[in-house]
């Protein structure tokens, strides 16, 4: 159903794209970025490494992504996305990301916007971070919600988006619903524990990991799923931009049933050049989920509950410079433990100097140290990393 539907989709769009002139110039071209990191802890990195892009040894290649795009008129675009990087068990892993079709700029009769639609396998637009890719984070490390509430590499979709963009004096606002198949991952929990341990205490608490491993991934969506994203942009004056977001969620989960999720961002930031390049800026934001996830006891399918969690983070940052910034993240995301579904309780302290540079019209660099204090459970952490990271080529289409 899903297939037919994107299909059905993309040929309604591309028969409108296709049936009148077009001006733009067909463009191709590729965006190539790598990101590893050294770090040291004094914890265990799998425990705070919830994203599988996040580092989780004190040497780690996060990835070289390889992304094609194209632009082939003012109306259709394409995106196609592919990663190599070291998993968990320093085995070098490859994987395509993204591959999608769009067609923009579709009218509406009396002005009213315009349509945009999305078709094939892409990053879902929930919350601020989840449908950028790793060389565009703010941090080494991806938020908490997202790892934690949209599975370890994000949440994605094969299917087809349709979003409607309206444009004004001041800003734009946009609407976008997506309905596919969830597709899901399975990096593993590391099974193979069968390293002798020297007392049963710590035998007991890798017991304890693996199930709040499962209960992670059992809550995470598969199979059917619908989003929603509704995004203003708004400059209340030249100087200071506004950006609000909704977002929604809904679909079938692992145990067999349903998890939904809520969400609603904020964020303003004042830049000292206004709607000019360069100058100071600063920005400042807040960020907040609920997730509902309905399990099954796995022995006794009469058992079921309806488990909700909250997560919240804050987040600001300042540049000095064009090449220059430092930034500070708070996170909390509930724990829980009820019957079946047992996560533990995340808090995480983050503070990030970042220093970027255009080398020249297509390479870039960018070096970040960060220090991050997490919290899991009752068992805290200290974690400083060195990132290293370089990127060439354009924009990639979104």
């Amino acid at each position: 159903m899903t297939t037919h539907m994107t299909k059905s989709v993309a040929i309604l769009a591309l028969s409108f794209c296709t049936s009148g002139a077009v001006s733009a110039t067909p463009d191709f071209s590729v965006g190539i970025y790598g990101n590893a990191t050294a770090g040291i802890t004094d914890g265990k990195h799998e425990r705070t490494g919830v994203h599988a892009h996040d580092p989780n040894k004190d040497y780690n290649l996060q990835g070289i992504e390889v992304g094609l795009m194209m632009r082939l008129n003012d109306y259709i675009e394409g995106f196609m996305n592919f990663n190599t990087f070291l998993n968990g068990e320093d085995e070098l892993s490859s994987e395509k990301e993204e591959g999608f079709l769009k067609f923009k700029n579709i009218p509406l009769p009396g002005a009213v916007g315009t349509l945009e639609v999305r078709a094939g396998y892409f990053l879902n637009r929930v919350g601020t971070e989840n449908n950028l890719h790793l060389h565009a984070w703010d941090y080494v490390n991806a938020n908490l919600s997202t790892g934690l509430f949209l599975g370890e590499e994000g949440l994605r979709t094969e299917g087809a988006e349709l979003s409607w963009v309206k444009e004004f004096e001041s800003g734009v606002f946009s609407i976008s619903g997506s309905y596919g198949k969830a597709i899901e991952h399975d990096h593993g929990h590391d099974d193979e524990h069968d390293d002798e341990h020297d007392d049963e205490e710590e035998g007991e608490e890798e017991h304890e990991e693996e199930h709040e491993g499962e209960s992670q991934e059992l809550a995470y969506f598969s199979h059917n799923l619908v989003t929603v994203r509704a995004q203003l942009h708004y400059n209340s004056t030249d100087f200071i931009h506004h950006r609000a977001g909704f977002s929604y969620a809904q679909g079938d989960n692992g145990f067999g049933r349903d998890t939904s999720l809520i969400g609603a961002d904020y964020m303003v930031t004042w830049r000292e050049n206004g709607l000019e390049a360069g100058g100071k800026e600063i920005s400042a934001g807040v960020e907040v989920f609920q997730r509902d996830v309905e399990w099954v006891d796995e022995d006794d399918a009469s058992v079921i509950g309806d488990t909700k969690q909250q997560s919240f983070a804050v987040k600001t940052s300042y540049a000095w410079n064009a090449n220059w910034s430092v930034g500070a993240r708070y996170e909390w995301v509930e724990g829980a433990s009820d019957g079946e579904f047992s996560i533990d309780k995340y808090q995480r302290a983050s503070l990030a100097l970042t220093h970027s540079k255009q080398l020249n019209e297509d390479w870039a660099s960018v070096t970040r140290v960060q220090y991050n204090h997490d919290k899991i459970g009752g068992d805290s952490s200290n974690n400083v990393y060195l990132q290293l990271g370089f990127s060439y080529g354009g924009s990639e289409v979104r």
